[in-house]
C-alpha cells in the first residue's frame, strides 16, 4: 500500500509503465529473498541453530501472490501490471505452490481485508 501512494504522488501512468512496475516488484521480492539468507547466515543465527532452506522460486511465488492481492484492490490503476502477475501465478509450474501454500495465503488475505 505504501508504493501505491509513492506511486500516486509521482503521478506515474502504471498502465504506461506496467514493465518498470513488473522490475521492481522482482527486485522487492529478491531483496527479501537476500536480506532472508542473510540474516540466517549470521554468526548469531549459526550459533543458535538458524538456517534458511527456503527456495527462490518459493519467495518468488509468495511475493508475486502478495503483490497481486494487494495491487488486486486497485484494478484499473494497475490492470497490465495485474495480467502479467496472474499469468505467473497461473504457470504449470507454479500451480503447486498454490496448493502447498493454500493456508497461509488465506490467512494473509484474512488479515488484508481490513486493510
Amino acid at each position: 500500500l505504501k508504493m501505491n501512494g509513492y506511486i500516486r504522488d509521482w503521478g506515474l501512468d502504471t498502465n504506461k509503465h506496467a514493465s518498470f512496475l513488473q522490475d521492481v516488484v522482482q527486485q522487492m521480492i529478491s531483496y527479501c529473498l537476500a536480506a532472508i539468507r542473510n540474516k540466517s547466515s549470521t554468526q548469531f543465527a549459526k550459533a543458535h541453530g538458524g538456517k534458511s532452506e527456503i527456495q527462490k522460486t518459493a519467495v518468488t511465488w509468495l511475493g508475486m501472490h502478495a503483490f497481486h492481492a494487494v495491487l488486486s484492490q486497485k484494478p484499473a490503476r494497475y490492470s497490465s501490471l495485474l495480467r502479467t502477475l496472474q499469468s505467473f501465478l497461473a504457470r504449470p509450474l507454479h500451480r503447486r505452490y498454490s496448493r502447498r501454500f493454500k493456508t497461509l495465503t488465506r490467512q494473509g488475505l484474512a488479515e488484508l481485508n481490513p486493510i
